[in-house]
């Protein structure tokens, strides 16, 4: 552009103004115009309009089997995800992690590069219920190596006895170091408990991995006590708590320990120091016994959407990538039509906690076949890159350690972040609800209750405050797109998010504002439908006139065809009723070659009535009626000679005492048998 510009400027005698462009000048332009140079840090494996399909399927089918469980046994069932992550015998030089170092030296690489492409499979799980987790301990975990036959299995099953881990973690074996629809049976059979008579149900989740959809999968959960449900293909990033809220805690702590071992390792004189598998076993069993991370993974199913009340009273903390999709698609209204479907099939005795009852009210996902075929042929969809990071939280992103993670983005690439997806922060000082506060009992998942929530004078004017903020500032962000002024609109959707973050923190301290703002959302709701059912009646009645319109028209265009109709039968019928007298000698009888000419046109003339009278003759005989008429005439005349005439007349009388009858197609009958006899081995030429 610059070339083109300083050579229009020479052909025209313009003086060229240029400028040199350095890295100075481009930092200056991004400047200006509010734009920065960021890395890609979310990959999407399924186009948007897909994925928000998938989680909406995925949300309404969650709700759908709470509303039943709710109506029928009373209860709403709690939750367990489970999620496979990939690790390597060396996880850190896996990660090609940074190594502290002499700037302007070489680094040298001292690892085992087998070991970092040596992988096993961590089967992670999370619960929703926080009481649940402190009482029997962390979520059942399974560990699988990569390793043919038994041997290899048996012995870190022998390590894992010999050390005394709890019941919750299993190894395996497999022959790929992942898990295929034998290895997904085995892993719950061994860790689902059995289903009795004082045990709730629940609800499982996985992703959409083909070892995952068998119905042997499901019907081992509904035996166990469990509704299997699986998230949409692609999307398990965005809602499934292991990715969201596990994962990656889990694995940076693994990869802190590691690296301590292997300097330990080092020290002690190992050249290339490498993990064996009882040590990793050892280490992600450390890993996974600190409860706070399990703490923390169980407030994913509220930030995901996945386990929010059904009254919505806790739509405001859907947050991240998942919150952004819930406000896009208008969830609570598609979750309320969900549940009261439910209900009302309840109600009716349509709807029981059985089976088919269950499978019946979860939706399948549509299939979308070249997507699919990708996601399918990358085995398991839902495994992040170890280079990637789906979220930043709030939290991480505060805190002084964060900067000093190995993993973590540069500080120009976390402030961006920051900036571009303000919706996806949820942290305040302290700002997790408990479980005997906060999320819990503000989350009366029936939402029932007509009686008044009373809500202090400070909450609701802040919340007053913050959602007429919120909507002026949307009002000014559609304005500011239209205008171009794109950096206008990040800072306000900073803002926003600020705004989202002290109304969540007020609902916090006082959960009677979230079923007040429930509330407030469902009047709201109820206004914009009764807006929207004028509108629709309103075009209902103009689509109603000119429906009308049309039909007047299309009656008239049917009157008029109807009437040159009657006419046309009218005239047919005076044609048929209309009679015409014959005398025997005027068809040729007693005079010589019947008549010759006269008696031949009569004929002709009474044949021709005959072919109009009842059903007539068909195509193919109306096609042919001229030759036939000449052919048949002359071969009667041949016959009878002088008495033709007479014999006509009585053959032409039967004929029509026989459409008198009924018999509507006689002359067709007669003029077919009469070609028979006469012609039927007459040489003719027939062309089409």
């Amino acid at each position: 552009m610059l070339q083109d510009y300083c050579a229009q400027c020479l052909i025209r005698g313009v003086v060229a103004v240029g400028v040199k462009l350095t890295a100075r000048w481009f930092t200056n332009w991004e400047a200006d115009h509010g734009l920065s140079m960021k890395k890609p840090n979310r990959k999407y494996k399924v186009p948007k309009a897909i994925m928000a399909e998938r989680l909406e399927i995925g949300w309404c089918n969650g709700a759908r089997v709470r509303a039943l469980c709710l109506a029928v046994h009373g209860y709403e069932p709690e939750m367990e995800n489970w999620d496979q992550s990939p690790f390597h015998n060396n996880e850190s030089g896996s990660q090609n992690a940074p190594t502290l170092a002499v700037a302007g030296s070489k680094v040298p690489l001292v690892e085992g590069h087998a070991d970092t492409r040596a992988r096993w499979t961590a089967n992670l799980t999370t619960f929703s219920n926080k009481e649940r987790l402190l009482k029997d301990g962390p979520p059942y975990a399974e560990f699988v190596f990569k390793a043919g036959g038994d041997v290899l299995q048996l012995k870190l099953r022998e390590y894992v006895r010999s050390c005394g881990y709890g019941p919750w973690l299993s190894v395996a074996t497999s022959e790929k170091g992942s898990y295929k629809t034998h290895d997904v049976l085995n892993f719950l059979e061994t860790h689902l408990p059995l289903m009795t008579d004082s045990r709730r149900w629940r609800i499982i989740w996985a992703d959409d991995f083909s070892a995952h959809l068998s119905d042997q999968v499901f019907r081992l959960c509904w035996f166990r006590g469990y509704v299997f449900m699986a998230w949409g293909g692609g999307v398990t990033p965005v809602v499934q708590t292991p990715d969201t809220d596990l994962n990656q805690p889990v694995k940076k702590d693994y990869i802190a320990r590691e690296t301590t071992e292997l300097l330990a390792q080092m020290r002690d004189g190992i050249s290339v120091p490498r993990c064996r598998p009882e040590r990793c076993i050892e280490m992600m069993h450390n890993v996974l016994c600190s409860m706070a991370l399990h703490l923390n993974a169980a407030e994913g199913y509220i930030k995901t959407g996945t386990n929010v009340a059904l009254g919505g009273s806790q739509d405001d903390f859907v947050v991240r990538e998942a919150g952004a999709f819930w406000r896009e698609l208008q969830m609570r209204g598609k979750i309320n039509s969900a549940v009261a479907e439910v209900r009302a099939e309840v109600e009716a005795g349509r709807l029981c906690w059985s089976v088919q009852d269950v499978r019946r009210v979860i939706r399948p996902y549509p299939k979308h076949k070249h997507n699919d075929l990708i996601l399918a042929q990358q085995d398991d969809d839902t495994w992040i890159p170890e280079d990637e990071r789906p979220y930043l939280d709030d939290e991480a992103g505060t805190d002084d350690d964060e900067a000093q993670d190995e993993n973590a983005w540069s500080d120009d690439e976390g402030d961006a972040e920051a900036e571009g997806h303000p919706e996806e922060a949820e942290a305040e000082a302290g700002g997790h609800p408990d479980e005997h506060g906060g999320a819990r009992s503000c989350g009366r998942s029936d939402g029932a209750g007509d009686s008044a929530v009373l809500v202090s004078a400070a909450g609701a004017e802040q919340i007053a405050h913050s959602a007429r903020l919120i909507a002026t500032y949307e009002s000014a962000i559609l304005s500011l797109k239209a205008c171009g002024a794109m950096k206008s609109v990040i800072n306000l959707e900073n803002d926003i998010a600020k705004e989202r973050r002290r109304m969540r923190a007020v609902g916090r301290e006082d959960p009677d504002v979230l079923l007040a703002l429930a509330r407030q959302r469902d009047e709201e709701d109820a206004r914009e439908r009764t807006r929207r059912r004028a509108v629709a009646d309103a075009n209902a009645r103009t689509l109603t006139a000119a429906k009308l319109r049309k039909a007047i028209d299309d009656a008239n265009a049917t009157l008029k065809r109807r009437k040159r109709e009657v006419l046309e039968a009218e005239s047919l019928l005076e044609m048929r009723h209309s009679m015409k007298t014959y005398t025997l000698e005027d068809l040729g009888r007693g005079r010589s070659c019947g008549g010759k000419a006269a008696g031949r046109k009569r004929r002709f003339e009474v044949l021709d009535r005959l072919s109009r009278l009842g059903q007539g003759l068909s195509p193919a005989q109306r096609n042919d009626f001229g030759w036939w008429k000449e052919s048949w005439d002359a071969k009667m005349l041949e016959e009878h000679g002088a008495e033709w005439g007479c014999v006509f007349a009585e053959w032409v009388q039967r004929v029509i005492n026989d459409v008198g009858d009924g018999i509507g197609n006689s002359f067709s009958l007669f003029v077919h048998a009469e070609t028979r006899r006469c012609f039927d081995g007459a040489l003719v030429l027939q062309v089409p």
